[in-house]
């Protein structure tokens, strides 16, 4: 048994959550009030029997590293070593010195080459490039911006030297295929992504000119010292000015940080799009008194800022949005308009409250059925609201609809008593039989290699379920407690919620009728775009839908 799997045996996930959340014993589960989302009424469960947890609230789940890796804004190396100690597991120092340092080494070897070959040949469109866009090459080197040449054959044998084994370099994402020397950032501006500690541990990149079929931005995939939602680019160059200034800027964009501080405002950082954890500020959230958000301002901004916003209980400090012009980013804003319209952009932040204000009151029509629905969005608005802002929030809806504050207090108690509570989740039927399937196996090795070798895509109606099955079946076999740790998050949060919810085997003697039903959802999907035009195949999708009927009244008994 290596030191890796004899640690993790002693580590209980009981002790590690229970560490960070008060639990209180629900059957065979674990409850308490979930750490990710503000809530009243506990909807996190944990189960100590399968390691695993999960939030009907936020549908966040997975095992004890993930909560670790969520929670603390922490590699998984960090996350182990974290769980072993409050655990009272010692961990030996050759896994102290493991993969996490060489990856570091293999980032910061890698973030050299790209520097140096924006300076080359090969990189001269790309640095014309970012002059095009008003950044001085003085800037550029400071900030090591680079260029991923189509040709790695310097990087390969560079790597080479420094004798860094296949797997190390595989584990550091900078190829797609080292043996081909394919880089995975071919092509494109890269952007050096740092720690606080100024340690390279993911790369941004753009393309040079615009493709209609590549993306515009390539982000890194998470690795074993980079996580994309708890990251924040340019915090090593701002943190010292956060620190003084004692406010931060959030912006979402690697041009629109780089411009912000090329033109002096270098407290600023910015997302790797617009999904965030609020772990991600950890480390400066008690140092700074206000967090502005200057998202972009067209929806998926707008959408972003409310969403962190709705996550201010989860911070110290205030958050506050600086609203930007209609149809413009910082980076336009900068090299348009000056650093004085940003300034005053930035100085004339509005509070979180006064932003969803504006955000539901943004249509100007005053018909009855506009105002409901500006009433209705202020309801729902109201559940995502720190106490410390309710009151005023309140007050203004009242003020612009004319209704009550009494009465806009009571519809919102009244819809908070029928929000889910977490104890019982209902279910459509479609991924009712989804959940049951992706349990069975799970649970049944002879089951999953039964439904291996078939092509079981047809058992599955939700993309979601789908795709958790894909990368189970992806694996030459599958044992919770071997592989959990390769399934991704989103597959991980699947099998946590199904068995926290106790999703019931499907019996041996109900396949058949599973399988019947999933041919037959099959065939009523393949006949549905031709039901307007042939007679003979509505004729068939009636008969098809009774067949359905009946085969789902039979199966129903699994939940019984």
């Amino acid at each position: 048994m290596t030191d890796f799997d004899y640690v993790k045996k002693q580590i209980s996930i009981t002790d590690v959550i229970g560490h960070y959340v008060h639990l209180k014993q629900r059957g065979n589960s674990l409850v308490g009030l979930c750490p990710f989302h503000n809530e009243k009424t506990p909807s996190f469960y944990v189960s100590p029997e399968k390691g695993l947890f999960y939030c009907f609230g936020c549908k966040v789940g997975g095992d004890v590293f993930t909560f670790l890796m969520k929670l603390e804004n922490l590699t998984f190396v960090e996350a182990f070593k974290k769980a072993a100690s409050i655990c009272g597991v010692e961990v030996s120092s050759e896994f102290e010195n493991s993969s996490k340092d060489q990856v570091l080494r293999v980032l910061k070897e890698a973030g050299a080459f790209f520097t140096e070959n924006l300076w080359k040949e090969s990189g001269k469109d790309a640095l014309e490039y970012m002059r095009s866009r008003g950044f001085s090459d003085d800037f550029l080197k400071e900030y090591e911006v680079g260029f991923v040449p189509e040709d790695a054959s310097e990087l390969v044998e560079r790597l080479k030297r420094l004798s860094f084994s296949e797997d190390i370099i595989y584990k550091s994402a900078i190829f797609l295929n080292f043996k081909e020397g394919i880089l995975r950032l071919s092509g494109r501006v890269s952007f050096p992504i740092k720690n606080v500690e100024n340690e390279i541990v993911a790369f941004g990149a753009r393309l040079i000119k615009n493709e209609p079929d590549s993306p515009k931005y390539l982000n890194y995939p998470d690795t074993l010292v980079f996580r994309k939602k708890n990251a924040l680019f340019l915090i090593d160059k701002a943190f010292e000015h956060i620190k003084s200034l004692r406010k931060v800027i959030l912006v979402e964009g690697y041009l629109d940080a780089l411009m912000m501080h090329q033109k002096g405002f270098k407290n600023t950082v910015a997302s790797l799009g617009t999904t965030l954890n609020p772990s991600s500020f950890k480390r400066i959230d008690k140092l700074v008194d206000r967090l502005i958000i200057m998202y972009d301002s067209d929806d998926a901004g707008k959408i972003a800022t409310n969403r962190l916003l709705n996550m201010t209980d989860q911070f110290t400090c205030n958050l506050s949005v600086a609203s930007l012009p209609e149809g413009l980013d910082p980076h336009d804003v900068l090299t348009k308009y000056g650093k004085g319209a940003m300034e005053r952009i930035v100085q004339n932040y509005i509070s979180g409250v006064d932003f969803r204000i504006n955000l539901i009151f943004s249509n100007p029509s005053n018909t009855i059925e506009s105002k409901r629905q500006k009433y209705r969005l202020a309801i729902r608005e109201l559940q995502n609201l720190g106490a410390e802002e309710i009151e005023e929030f309140v007050k203004k809806v009242s003020e612009k609809l004319h209704v009550p504050e009494s009465r806009i207090l009571s519809d919102s108690e009244r819809m908070s008593r029928k929000k889910i509570s977490g104890e019982k989740i209902f279910y459509n039927l479609v991924n009712y039989f989804d959940r049951h399937i992706l349990r069975t196996i799970i649970e049944r090795p002879d089951f999953y290699f039964l439904l291996k070798s078939f092509d079981y895509s047809m058992l599955f109606n939700d993309e979601e379920y789908l795709q958790a099955a894909e990368e189970i079946f992806n694996m030459d076999s599958f044992d919770i407690d071997d592989n959990i740790l390769d399934l991704s998050d989103k597959t991980k949060a699947k099998i946590s919620q199904i068995i926290l919810e106790d999703v019931p085997i499907i019996p041996d003697d109900q396949w058949e009728e599973i399988l019947q039903l999933a041919w037959t959802r099959k065939n009523m999907f393949l006949l549905k775009e031709n039901l307007s035009k042939d007679k003979d195949a509505m004729i068939e999708f009636l008969e098809l839908a009774k067949k359905e009927k009946e085969l789902s009244s039979k199966i129903a008994r699994i939940n019984g």
